[in-house]
């Protein structure tokens, strides 16, 4: 066995663009195996490890940990695993020996567990490296790579026809939720359960409690295409924290009538952890926290929480020795038990997006497989993610972000100014009394979707409410008039004038369709007479944009 060359995504700084690099990989050493990935996830513990300042700086780095792949060779003393095996890489290890392993109890392996220091858990060195430079190592597995190499009992051999793109969600995400759902908080049949995030995991707690027969399952997030998704693992109502008022620990504890049996934190926000607590029962509740914080590990909840029977436990990777119970989820998925691992959990795009993919993480969006080494890797070498050959466009999370807050302030300014451009039309302002007289407005043609609500007062009495829609291409200055002389209004007419109308946007992949321009005029009408001559004065208009 020799050294390997092999393309490889690397960090060389916290929050900067992941770079195609060519990397030299290391023969497996004693107890170790050197894995050709088929495919890898990007996990939400990678995009907080990458942006993170708060942890320990250890760069350059290859992230990844969720991936599954074949066996291209084995260092000595390996027995369980021979060249061409089919594996899932494992985060956190199981050496069937130490205490925890034995105990029985727990899956927090003293020997292979989480590893944070970039090394290799036998002799702490690396086995990556760029022209003799070390590259670190991210718990241990490094699956952003063509080839990686891993102690032996950080993976483990599944089934040679397990579909290796769908299966990797097992080594991560889908195995994590399910996991919490069956073996630590145990649900019950019947019983009521809030899921705080739907991302991979929490969609996997969902199918996880649908599976133990819960009578309802809850699913809160903050993103609305999730509720569509979400029914798909079994998902029965959806509630999203901007739609209501109230506080949603209180939205939650008044639909289910005191609150859930079951409540799972799948965000990584210790603040919801709180939120979580405060949504389950008093009595029985048991709250179970998944997601890894972001920034404020600490966490504060009111003593009465607990004091009136709630419990708080955590939950890493659901609970599962990974060598010893993975197999048996595999082979649920294959007897399609009702384990699923599909497209359905996400977005997918090749290794050369995945800053790409950590924005639209960041932005709400759930992403799945990303990279597989049957597609050629585009990008030449020291070639940024997400730029074209010769180009030097680079696109971290954080730039993705604020390209699309320019692109929404553009468009806001576009859509304000052209709104503003159909006023002048219309109303022919001269500045800065903004008035006009004499404009024949029933020559005027629009060719977009436009909603008018009108309300006018006469005499201060008798109120009209007036709604003149147009839709596609109509003559507005026609229809108003023509409305106005239905409602038999003349001479000086106060008019409130609303304006509604529906924007679609879409940059990318990502879409927003419930965004509106919403404004609101004052209008002054005077001498409306049957030649269409009308004079018009506007003052106090207002303009928007709501999403």
């Amino acid at each position: 066995m020799s050294v390997i060359s092999c393309k490889a995504a690397v960090a060389w700084a916290a929050g900067e663009p992941l770079v195609i690099e060519d990397v030299e990989l290391s023969p497996p050493r004693p107890m170790e195996i050197r894995i050709k990935v088929v495919c890898t996830s990007l996990c939400r513990s990678d995009v907080t490890a990458w942006l993170s300042q708060a942890q320990p700086q250890i760069y350059p780095r290859i992230f990844g940990h969720e991936a599954s792949g074949i066996v291209e060779s084995v260092g000595e003393g390996v027995t369980e695993f021979e060249e061409g095996d089919h594996v899932l890489t494992l985060f956190t290890g199981e050496c069937m020996r130490c205490r925890q392993c034995a105990s029985g109890k727990s899956n927090i392996c003293q020997v292979l567990g989480l590893e944070r220091q970039g090394v290799m858990h036998s002799d702490k060195q690396t086995r990556f490296s760029i022209r003799g430079k070390p590259i670190y190592h991210y718990c241990a597995v490094s699956s952003f790579s063509e080839y990686t190499v891993v102690h032996s009992g950080c993976a483990v051999k599944i089934s040679s026809i397990a579909p290796l793109e769908k299966i990797c969600l097992l080594s991560c995400g889908v195995a994590a939720g399910l996991g919490a759902a069956w073996k630590v908080a145990n649900i019950s049949e019947g019983s009521t359960v809030v899921i705080f995030g739907l991302g991979t995991v929490g969609l996997s707690v969902a199918q996880g409690a649908k599976l133990r027969g819960a009578s309802r399952i809850i699913g809160v997030d903050t993103n609305p295409e999730k509720s569509e998704r979400g029914k798909d693992f079994g998902v029965t109502d959806f509630v999203n924290p901007k739609d209501h008022d109230q506080p949603i620990h209180q939205v939650i504890n008044r639909i289910t009538d005191g609150g859930a049996d079951y409540a799972f934190e799948c965000v990584g926000d210790t603040g919801m952890i709180n939120t979580a607590l405060q949504s389950c029962c008093s009595g029985w509740g048991l709250t179970v926290t998944l997601g890894v914080p972001k920034e404020k590990p600490e966490i504060a909840a009111h003593y009465g929480l607990f004091l009136t029977g709630r419990t708080l436990t955590g939950s890493l990777f659901g609970g599962w020795k990974p060598k010893s119970d993975l197999p048996s989820l595999v082979d649920m998925y294959l007897r399609k038990a009702g384990v699923q691992c599909s497209q359905d959990t996400g977005i997918g795009s090749p290794l050369n997006s995945q800053s790409h993919l950590a924005g639209y993480m960041m932005l709400g969006f759930t992403v799945y497989c990303l990279y597989s080494v049957k597609n050629k890797l585009g990008p030449p070498k020291n070639t940024p993610i997400g730029g074209r050959r010769g180009s030097t466009t680079t696109y971290t999370a954080s730039r993705l972000i604020r390209k699309i807050r320019k692109s929404l302030l553009i468009l806001l300014l576009i859509i304000v100014g052209a709104t503003a451009g159909i006023l002048y039309l219309v109303f022919q302002p001269k500045l800065p009394k903004y008035s006009v007289d004499n404009l024949r407005i029933s020559d005027l043609t629009l060719n977009f979707d436009l909603s008018l609500y009108a309300r006018f007062y006469q005499g201060h009495q008798n109120r009209t409410v007036l709604n003149v829609a147009l839709t596609g291409q109509n003559q507005y200055g026609r229809t108003l008039l023509e409305a106005l002389q239905e409602q038999q209004q003349t001479g000086r007419i106060p008019l409130d004038l609303k304006i509604d109308v529906p924007v679609s946007i879409k940059l990318g992949k990502l879409k927003l369709k419930k965004v509106r321009v919403v404004g609101t005029c004052m209008l002054i009408v005077d001498s409306l007479s049957t030649d269409s001559l009308i004079n018009i004065k506007a003052n106090t208009c207002k303009f928007g944009l709501k999403l």
